[in-house]
């Protein structure tokens, strides 16, 4: 198998807190992740907040898997 990597479609690793892969594949069935960069893990999550809002507002289904800055202590 040949990877390719290039402006238009990046190789990227990331790190799923809260979640494994296998949970992930399980849900989704599909490797392809929606991603938010931000410079601290509460504005990640705003971020990815406010995607899911607006996927949502756009008749999409929105599932989000793992364990955020902003998720309840517990």
């Amino acid at each position: 198998m040949i990877f390719v990597a290039n402006e238009q479609w990046p190789m990227m690793q990331a790190v799923l807190t809260g979640v494994t892969r296998d949970q992930m594949m399980a849900r989704h069935k599909a490797n392809h992740i929606q991603v938010a960069y931000a410079n601290s893990a509460v504005e990640a999550d705003r971020s990815v907040f406010a995607k899911a809002a607006l996927a949502t507002e756009l008749g999409l289904e929105v599932s989000l898997c793992g364990i955020g800055a902003l998720a309840p202590a517990g």
